[in-house]
């Protein structure tokens, strides 16, 4: 897969973190389990599951996330995957938002959102 080489090549300039306020300590590591594993069924193994949680619920919101987008993904024919892949290479951009206080991030987060 191209975005996975990609992944790859940008080695250590790429940051596998996420310190999201709306997971728990059981779930944190489901973004950087999805980013590496190779598989959909690797990852619905490894990611972690919430305590006394059922069916869907027991899931983190990356791993949700990550599930909707990968059935979508699956039913594109491999030109409009291609398509869909390089676009997101080129014109997607990931920034940071570090704050000291939550609410100065959730605003400085909402102020670039509604920018596009």
């Amino acid at each position: 897969m191209k975005i996975l080489k990609k992944l790859d090549e940008l080695g250590e300039n790429l940051r596998y973190d996420s310190q999201s306020m709306n997971e728990n300590e059981n779930t944190r590591g489901d973004f950087v389990a999805i980013l590496k594993l190779a598989t959909f069924k690797d990852a619905e193994e490894k990611v972690g599951r919430i305590p006394n949680k059922r069916l869907d619920h027991k899931y983190s919101n990356y791993f949700k996330n990550f599930r909707y987008f990968h059935e979508k993904l699956e039913e594109l024919e491999a030109t409009k995957l291609n398509e869909f892949a390089q676009l997101l290479l080129e014109k997607c951009q990931v920034i940071e938002i570090r704050s000291w206080k939550v609410e100065q991030a959730i605003e400085m987060f909402n102020s670039l959102n509604s920018k596009g």
